[in-house]
């Protein structure tokens, strides 16, 4: 604790900082274990007129009054007060949580409730921070001191969001919250625990100095100067912002300028410059976006019954469901949309493999996105049965279970710059469009169009919309934004990017682009026509020899069978072919490399052709399957002659391929009979699986319960630490207490003994040792079994009179050793709860006051043997005799003789005058 001295130099005074009370900044101060120490660090150093409002958020034990309150007003020169239901909000306040409440604010007034979250998932400091955020905006702080989990770390977000300041203390003990809230790139400051309250004034000083005459005229300053922000980032970041709304742009440079405390927009745009880590804290503030699950509870429940199933629809197990989320930010939309295809899947057999491409680029949002690790306050976002089943809890914060981030693929993309994804199910862009300006949502709802399968689906947030373009999309649910894909006749690629730097370079890549399309047209066309003269004929086949597509003139080669049409590449080829193109095919699937078949003879038309095969594998980006063309070219002329080995050749084919029938059936027999075993392995191979899943089910329930239980045991931690903190200082405030009682006991040399109620020293004064034979080792020793240095066989049956009537017993006793005089008291010992725990004797030293009363009694008596002696021999004289004082107040005549003359005596002028006649 701070002497006055301390906390006059700490807290010296300065220039008062006014605010209307419904306008004053509020700074939420949140904390747990450890945050006590901090918070009597951090008050000595808060002015008395600094023109805020502190509001203390601590986990505290339910079931034990706090003294926390005492503790901060103990070095506090603001007022301190516990706050109860509906208390309005002051400057130059601070106002502390109690135990067992949940706190939010809402039009100045702090309101309390009962906490509905079980002992040891509640988040109370992120319940109070988020709703700060919503009531004071701009002028909200939060500020995370030591603690353990990560209770904070969504409430500091909403304050960022909403234009707040957010700061955290600069090393401590218990670190788990400030690491927890620094991971998330959105604090603005981290400092020592003392210099947090010159920061928070400065800081809100700087912004009510700007709003009272230059806001207006530093937003159209900001606008006009708004490029040179956006050139530098661009070039610190290599990202464009230029297609960003201007208000968005100017009210986040506006509050990072205000953090820095920089007026000029020219002067920031040169700090950028120079430091690329302010220009990358600008760009983490244009980044910020709200997300959160199932976000807009009605709008994703219209997607889980309406939309959802129809991606399913004519599904199989080979195909895919694909979603893209631009701008994902954190994931919890994307794995919103996750949780429900995969309960979709579940109800039916054979359903389709799910695929969600999540994007942003936010790199650190990202990392926490494929991380999927979230605060415990995520719970209250999220229904209680999906909670439980997709998520895990794990130290004090939610994972997402691994099937649900198995879907999702997390990956750098920027809309704006970057070619879409394609043949797309469902594109969820909610609450991204408004951050961009008019020109540029019309670039991207085509874009969007292109990118979707036919009859595709775009979720839009509730302040977006698609009607500039009606031919594009069709609304499936205009209230929750749904909108369903429209068919087409033209589908045209979008041009990349979006945005350019600036118009002369925009112009001028227009007018590249616009020369390249116009040379790979001439160039298309002249490649097609040579391709149809001088091209041989050829077919694309798979594995099995399934024709996927064909060249024109073929039917030189294939021609289709007799009877179902057909299109097995053997079964169409001419005879002389079959042979030559399985034996060509097989070799190029077995070996992965091209494969040919020469010198062919092929009877045409009568005559004989000289022909080759070629087989050459055709290899894709992302293919399902391999494919392979299939060429055929001539080789010379026509030869005429007739071809009259035509038919032994037909029979010798027909005899071979007869035979391969017969080994193929004979292979295909040993193929089942293999395929039998597998399958009976398999079964055996299915049910161990299932008994080694039960039980890791088992385990899993097992380790969910013991996570619940360290978590609970962990907060109730928490609390005793917090407890054992005010303990602390209660222990150091009673040991100053014990001190200060000890030297005014010894100050005033009075002899004290304490005894309980069956009369056992409990504790003495060491004057007590002067009165009775005491030494330390007698605490706990029955007073009667002391010897005293004085005679009181009394001594017991006083003390038992005092407990039984309470009243006060006084005694005179004199020391036997010393000749010493003491005045006894015997009292009643109350306790602060006025309960009689046994008795207190006080021996107060009257020796030298007896000694003196003694000289004064023989004086007494010396002085009336003098007066009677006198008063005899006045009465024996015959003289008047009068003796007056010096006292000019008054006279008093001491004697007058009966012989004065002539009746009363005349008052004397003088004093001591004594008159004889």
């Amino acid at each position: 604790m701070m002497d006055e001295d301390d906390m006059q130099g700490s807290a010296s005074p300065g220039p008062p900082f006014e605010r209307p009370n419904d306008l004053c900044p509020i700074v939420g101060i949140g904390a747990s274990a450890g945050g006590i120490q901090a918070l009597r660090r951090l008050f000595p150093h808060v002015r008395p007129n600094c023109g805020m409002a502190f509001v203390i958020v601590l986990h505290l034990d339910p079931e034990h009054a706090s003294e926390l309150t005492g503790i901060i007003a103990r070095g506090s020169v603001l007022p301190v007060t516990e706050i109860v239901n509906n208390t309005p909000v002051q400057p130059n306040h601070v106002y502390v949580i109690p135990p067992n409440a949940s706190l939010t604010i809402e039009g100045n007034h702090l309101f309390l409730a009962e906490p509905t979250a079980s002992r040891g998932f509640r988040k109370t400091v992120d319940e109070f921070f988020i709703s700060l955020a919503s009531d004071r905006a701009e002028r909200a702080a939060c500020v995370v001191l030591p603690g353990t989990g990560s209770d904070g770390t969504l409430g500091l977000r909403a304050i960022k969001e909403h234009g707040g300041l957010t700061l955290a203390q600069e090393g401590a003990e218990y670190d788990g919250v400030m690491r927890s809230a620094v991971a998330t790139g959105l604090v603005d400051f981290v400092l020592p625990v003392e210099e947090l309250p010159a920061k928070l004034e400065e800081y809100f000083l700087y912004l009510t100095e700007d709003g009272q005459g230059r806001r207006s005229d530093f937003q159209r300053e900001t606008v006009d100067q708004l490029g040179q922000v956006i050139n530098v980032l661009r070039n610190q970041t290599g990202h464009d912002f230029s297609g960003y709304k201007n208000t968005t742009l100017v009210r986040r440079v506006q509050r990072r300028m205000h953090v820095l405390q920089v007026s000029q927009i020219s002067e920031f745009a040169e700090r950028l410059r120079k430091d690329p880590r302010e220009a990358n804290m600008l760009f983490q503030d244009l980044l910020i976006g709200v997300t959160n699950f199932f976000r807009d509870p009605d709008a994703f429940s219209m997607l889980e019954r309406q939309v959802i199933p129809e991606l399913f629809s004519n599904k199989g197990a080979d195909d895919t469901v694909r979603v893209w989320v631009p701008g994902c930010a954190t994931g919890e939309e994307a794995y919103s949309i996750a949780i429900l295809l995969r309960e979709n899947a579940a109800k039916s057999q054979g359903a389709p493999k799910l695929q969600i491409f999540a994007t942003d680029i936010d790199e650190v949002a990202l990392d926490t996105a494929r991380t999927g690790r979230y605060p415990a306050a995520v719970a209250k976002d999220i229904p209680a049965h999906r909670l439980e089943r997709y998520l895990l809890r794990e130290d004090g914060t939610y994972r997402i279970a691994s099937d649900i981030r198995e879907i999702c693929l997390f990956s750098a993309h920027n809309l704006l710059a970057d070619p879409p994804f394609s043949k797309l199910d469902l594109i969820s862009s909610r609450n991204l469009l408004i951050y961009l300006n008019a020109q540029l949502q019309n670039q991207i709802i085509p874009l969007f169009h292109y990118a979707l399968n036919h009859n595709g689906y775009l979720f839009l947030g509730t302040s977006e919309n698609v009607t500039a373009h009606p031919r594009l999309f069709a609304s499936f649910d205009k209230t929750q934004r749904i909108f369903r894909r429209r068919a087409h006749l033209e589908r045209q690629v979008p041009q990349f990017p979006l945005t350019a730097p600036g118009a002369a370079q925009s112009t001028t890549a227009h007018r590249a682009r616009r020369g390249i399309a116009t040379e790979q047209s001439v160039r298309a066309v002249a490649e097609r026509q040579i391709l149809n003269l001088f091209s041989p004929a050829f077919v694309v086949a798979n594995a099995e020899g399934e024709v996927i597509q064909a060249s024109g003139r073929t039917g030189k080669y294939l021609e289709l069978p007799s009877g179902t049409p057909d299109t097995n590449l053997f079964n169409m080829a001419r005879p002389g072919l079959r042979l030559d193109l399985r034996a060509a095919l097989q070799k190029a699937v077995s070996t992965g490399q091209p494969a040919a078949r020469p010198n062919i003879m092929l009877g045409v038309n009568g005559g004989r052709q000289e022909i080759d095969i070629r087989v050459q594998p055709l290899r894709f980006d992302t293919p399902p399957h391999t494919l392979y063309l299939v060429v055929f070219q001539d080789r010379g002329e026509l030869d005429s002659t007739p071809a009259t080995e035509e038919i032994s050749t037909a029979d010798a084919e027909s005899t071979t391929v007869h035979q391969l029938e017969t080994e193929l059936r004979a292979t295909k027999e040993r193929l089942q009979t293999a395929t039998e075993e597998l399958e009976s392995s398999n079964e055996e191979l299915k049910s161990g699986n299932e008994e080694l899943q039960s039980s890791n089910e088992e385990l899993q329930s097992t380790n969910e319960e013991l996570q619940t239980s360290k978590e609970e045991l962990q907060s109730i931690n928490e609390e005793l630490q917090t407890v054992n903190s005010e303990l602390n200082a209660r222990v150091e405030e009673l040991g100053h207490a014990n001190n200060d009682m000890s030297n005014l006991l010894e100050s005033t040399q009075i002899a004290t003994i304490f005894l309980d109620r069956t009369f056992a020293v409990k504790s003495f004064t060491p004057a007590a040792k002067e009165v009775f034979r005491l030494v330390e080792s007698d605490s706990g020793r029955p007073i009667m079994h002391v010897r005293a240095r004085f005679d009181y066989p009394s001594l017991q049956d006083d003390a038992e009179h005092v407990l039984r009537t309470l009243a006060r017993i006084e005694r005179h006793v004199t020391s036997n050793d010393s000749g010493a005089r003491y005045i006894m008291r015997m009292l009643p010992y109350r306790t602060t709860d006025n309960v009689i725990n046994g008795v207190v004797l006080t021996f107060t030293d009257v020796t030298q006051i007896s000694a003196a009363e003694a000289q004064i009694a023989k004086l007494t008596a010396d002085l009336r043997a003098r007066i009677s002696e006198l008063e005899t021999l006045l009465e024996l004289v015959p003289v008047g005799l009068m003796i007056a004082d010096d006292c000019r107040r008054a006279h008093q005549y001491l004697r007058c003789t009966p012989s004065w003359p002539d009746g009363e005596p005349q008052r004397p002028h003088s004093a001591h005058n004594v008159t004889t006649l």
